[in-house]
């Protein structure tokens, strides 16, 4: 036989077994009903296969192009951007028809740049028609599983953390769509067909290598253009704090992803006076080198500890009754944090600097953004109070880029999951709060005395999985109308376990001879995929309904008495460390303030602000308060 027919029978044998192989993808996923809720697309989505099969091995076996001049060239060049846009808003089910039409020629201008740029950089327009059709579809898709883990939208600073995504990314389902199957079928078709037409390209490596630099240089400067000029601004976008899939929605997630980046800056606030906020501060005093008698600090960050009762009814078992349980606390309540289902630190960041992320731009993470070398943070004071500090979380040194925040913010030691035993137990997938709490105690053991220990926990962390996934054998209990959501049951589960272990650790410190305070609170609401939390939360879009989902118990304990009975409070997360300074008996000028703030404005807040008299508002009305302390907290951030 000669070669060329064994090519033609090896081409034929393998395109059939990938048609079978698509087909039967298909066939199962969009009968069962599993890829998507278009059933009537299944026949579509056959045949664009088969087609795409067929020109596929068509064109193994022959390997001509044809080539089609600069009069084609164009006019598809300029229906490719369009194509990326809509492939960009299919993959996340964005409606283009409820887009604002400025924001849907903006999209399209985005990826017409784009489209400039690849086609200097590779000097060849099938290479820059499957990048930008590409890049609109992975824009399109990240944006989507975001919201799907989150509950957020793909935002620039997102970048910054893709190393700490791609740890826990397996524990997440990642389901297909209709609506990135769309997409992904354009892309293919476009790649199949650049394979049959050739575009006029560039010949000859030093030319090559000439439109090489000008595509770079092409690309900076359109990287510069998207960071730089305010068109957003002068059309009066923005992106809403606690929303942002609805700006997404309305401006398009690739305008919304860049809007995001221009945010990503520190803004000097209007009217900032270094001189005024300095001499306005200078007001409240610092005792800072002057305190006795400190006992041991610890405070920890529990992974995704909440009670999901705050967002309305549902019957369950009492799976927080140890929570609840504790009689002997010194202050306790509910902590209003930054965010919701992810983004564990910028509520680490609230916490150790006393300042709001509400002041700061929607979708920043400071941690991986900011220099915080001149950020306020009480690792600094209570370096010069204790005798030690040390963090400690489970899991990964560098996410978040903690190894550089926690020197800067003057930890002495910081332990990570590389310090803990191999063989520490695990309930879910991260190291359980009894292992973690076990390590806590060792290190507090081990320690100078006093000594400032702030602890990051890891077994709530999401996905959550079926019950049957958790390493015990009991499940909290749930009513009939919620048996449906398994990873409800799970999640609720593991709050029972940490607050079983939390009692526990306070068991062990009300034995203890030496003092001790302890602060705990959680991070933020879970990420639950299973529709468990919109059943439950009825958000009419108000600023009080969507403040709920922004809710975490917090507690402070000593195992002596403070002196000031028992408060119960509900506050802002950037006030709680100023609240255990004030039982501690410590002041600095800034936690002064923001005692004294707290009073006219008990909750601050990415969603709003709630006053004294317990009304809640939006950001939009102005108050000189609020901007004033807005002013105070870039002067704490930057030490400028």
């Amino acid at each position: 036989m000669q070669i060329s027919k064994v090519k033609q029978v090896i081409t034929i044998a393998i395109s059939l077994m990938i048609f079978v192989i698509g087909y039967h993808f298909l066939r199962i996923n969009y009968l069962v009903g599993e890829l998507g809720a278009v059933r009537g697309s299944f026949y579509f989505y056959v045949l664009s296969w088969e087609v795409l099969v067929f020109f596929s091995a068509y064109y193994i076996l022959h390997g001509k192009k044809r080539e089609l001049g600069l009069k084609w060239a164009i006019p598809i060049a300029l229906i490719i951007p369009v194509l990326a846009f809509l492939a960009t808003e299919s993959c996340w089910d964005n409606a283009v028809r409820n887009m604002l039409f400025p924001a849907i020629i903006i999209n399209i201008c985005i990826y017409a740049l784009l489209e400039l740029g690849f086609l200097i950089l590779f000097g060849n327009f099938n290479a820059a028609f499957i990048m930008t059709v590409f890049l609109g579809f992975y824009m399109g898709t990240v944006n989507h599983y975001v919201g799907d883990f989150r509950g957020d939208c793909f935002k620039a600073s997102d970048i910054l953390v893709v190393g700490t995504a791609a740890k826990v990314a397996d524990q997440y389902h990642f389901a297909i769509t209709d609506g990135m199957v769309r997409p992904l079928a354009l892309l293919l078709w476009i790649i199949v067909l650049t394979r049959f037409f050739s575009f006029p390209k560039i010949k000859g490596i030093k030319k090559h290598a000439v439109m090489a630099v000008c595509g770079i240089a092409v690309i900076a400067c359109e990287f510069m253009l998207f960071y730089y000029v305010p068109i957003f601004d002068k059309l009066g976008y923005e992106i809403y704090p606690f929303r942002p899939e609805e700006s997404y929605a309305e401006y398009g997630a690739t305008a919304g992803f860049i809007m995001t980046f221009q945010d990503s800056r520190i803004k000097t606030p209007e009217g900032y006076d270094t001189d005024e906020v300095t001499q306005l501060l200078a007001a409240y005093g610092d005792n800072t080198d002057s305190v006795q008698d400190m006992p041991t600090v610890i405070a920890i960050m529990n992974e995704a500890f909440s009670d999901l009762s705050v967002l309305g009814d549902f019957e369950s078992d009492d799976y927080m009754s140890d929570w609840y349980g504790i009689s002997d606390y010194a202050m306790r309540g509910f902590v209003y944090v930054p965010v919701c289902g992810g983004g564990t630190a910028n509520s680490e960041f609230e916490f150790l600097t006393g300042l709001s992320m509400a002041g700061l731009n929607v979708g920043v993470y400071p941690y991986q953004q900011y220099n915080l070398e001149n950020a306020y943070n009480i690792g600094h004071d209570l370096n010069k109070i204790c005798g030690e500090t040390i963090a400690f979380h489970p899991y990964t040194a560098s996410n978040y880029n903690r190894i550089n925040v926690y020197r800067n913010f003057e930890f002495g030691s910081y332990y990570s999951k590389d310090d803990m035993d191999k063989k520490a137990p695990v309930i879910n997938w991260g190291v359980s709060d009894e292992a973690d709490y076990n390590k806590l105690i060792e290190l507090y053991e081990n320690s100078k005395k006093p000594s400032f220990l702030f602890n990051v926990t890891m077994q709530n962390h999401g996905g959550y999985g079926a019950p049957e996934t958790l390493t015990i054998d009991d499940y909290v209990s749930v009513g009939e109308d919620y048996k449906q959501f398994s990873s409800f049951i799970s999640y609720l589960t593991l709050v029972r376990e940490s607050s079983s272990a939390f009692k526990n650790l306070l068991d062990y410190f009300r034995g203890s001879d030496e003092k001790v305070i302890i602060v705990m609170f959680g991070d933020h609401e879970p990420g639950l995929m299973d529709g468990s939390m919109e059943a439950i939360h009825e958000n009419d879009g108000s600023v009080e309904a969507s403040s709920r989902i922004y809710m975490t118990p917090y507690m402070i304990w000593a195992n002596y008495d403070l002196g000031h009975g028992q408060v119960e409070k509900d506050m802002s997360l950037n006030y709680l460390a100023a609240n255990m300074y004030e039982l501690l008996g410590i002041k600095t000028d800034y936690t002064g303030y923001l005692l004294d703030l707290q009073k006219q404005f008990p909750i601050i807040g990415v969603f709003g602000y709630k006053d004294a008299a317990g009304t809640w508002h939006s950001y939009d009305e102005q108050n000189d308060k609020i901007d004033e302390y807005f002013r105070v907290e870039y002067h704490e951030l930057t030490g400028k």
